[in-house]
């Protein structure tokens, strides 16, 4: 969108209206619609610096009186704040009454510009009020999320200064960038190198102990919602980041979640793609945490009892890996021996085989 930096945009919502618009806004200054772009100008600048007075304190006035302040109001409030310039402030005088084209009458009785010369300042003005408050919010609120994200993807040394980066952020820029990571995590997982997710979750982890809760909690009832209707890819990624954190939410909804990832990871015709699969993507070690009911506790049982059944020896790593895991972080009490007892007799031949291996390492002698 012409390279506009607004990660001063707080409010989602404004964001995706603002968002729209921009795209909107350079299709018609393209076709030369020209009315158009004099009209999406003037909303686009309205929408900013009515979410900025929304969401920073930087005037006295309430919230109910900004938002009766028309753009003309807007403007002079924001030169009179400073954040934006005076200059900037007379330049738009061309936009001050764009809501009024909408009316035939208006432009017939003012015979109103809007030719291609108008159109392009119009644009410009759009560009210069997002740029200047860009500037201040920089400038009060410190670094921008954006940049870190550059940063912390392309500098190995990165981690050593972060905690000093994180001081000099605001509170709404680290919000920006815990998402920007999980964001990336989600759309970008399978195509990313090793190192590269690595560093990303070295910084999820950060910055999950100091964003705000409801944010995990936004991002858990977004994998609720991708679980009744959503991508399995989707569903695995975010488990792998909030897997832990299910007790966030309700039991109804927990049982949801993990009964989709039993029923994931438990597909005989695909057992042992998905087991590498899911291992790889740390999703079995979080498995147990949630076990909270009969129903859970047999799926918990039968996925065991797959792995023995279908325990490959070319990776054989990684099904011991998966069936320690799943039996070492677990939240209830269990018999062990009991269990292995179960397995035992309802595989008999296989679990000979996996047992020895499993047991192993217990014969070495340090």
């Amino acid at each position: 969108m012409y390279d506009l930096e607004f990660s001063f945009v707080a409010d989602q919502k404004f964001r995706e209206l603002i968002e729209r618009d921009l795209k909107e806004l350079s299709i018609c200054l393209e076709n030369n619609a020209n009315k158009c772009v004099l009209i999406l100008s003037g909303s686009i600048i309205e929408a900013v610096l009515l979410e900025y007075f929304l969401n920073h304190d930087i005037t006295t006035k309430t919230k109910p009186q900004i938002l009766k302040l028309t753009l003309a109001d807007l403007i002079d409030e924001a030169e009179s704040c400073k954040l934006i310039t005076t200059k900037t402030k007379n330049l738009s005088t061309v936009i001050r009454n764009y809501r009024n084209l909408i009316h035939p009458g208006y432009e017939y009785r003012t015979n109103e510009v809007c030719d291609i010369e108008t159109a392009k300042i119009s644009f410009s003005l759009v560009k210069i009020v997002i740029k200047e408050i860009n500037t201040t919010y920089t400038s009060k609120y410190g670094y921008l999320a954006s940049d870190i994200f550059k940063k912390i993807m392309n500098d190995n040394s990165a981690g050593s200064v972060f905690d000093s980066i994180q001081k000099k952020m605001g509170k709404f820029e680290i919000q920006l960038l815990f998402n920007t990571i999980v964001d990336s995590w989600v759309d970008d997982r399978d195509f990313l190198e090793f190192s590269q997710l690595s560093k990303l979750r070295v910084y999820f982890l950060k910055l999950k102990k100091i964003v705000n809760e409801e944010e995990i909690i936004k991002r858990l009832k977004f994998l609720v919602e991708e679980v009744d209707k959503g991508d399995e890819s989707i569903v695995i990624s975010l488990f792998e980041l909030f897997g832990s954190d299910l007790n966030k939410l309700s039991l109804d909804d927990q049982n949801s979640i993990l009964t989709y990832i039993f029923t994931a990871g438990g597909h005989t015709y695909r057992f042992s793609s998905n087991l590498l699969k899911f291992h790889d993507k740390n999703v079995y070690n979080q498995l147990g945490l949630y076990i909270n009911s009969v129903e859970m506790k047999k799926k918990f049982t039968e996925l065991c009892l797959k792995i023995i059944k279908n325990y490959d020896i070319k990776h054989k790593d990684k099904y011991l890996n998966t069936y320690r895991q799943l039996i070492s972080n677990t939240n209830f009490d269990f018999d062990l021996s009991k269990f292995e007892q179960y397995l035992s007799e309802h595989a008999p031949d296989e679990y000979k085989i996996f047992h020895k291996d499993y047991t192993a390492d217990d014969d070495l002698p340090f």
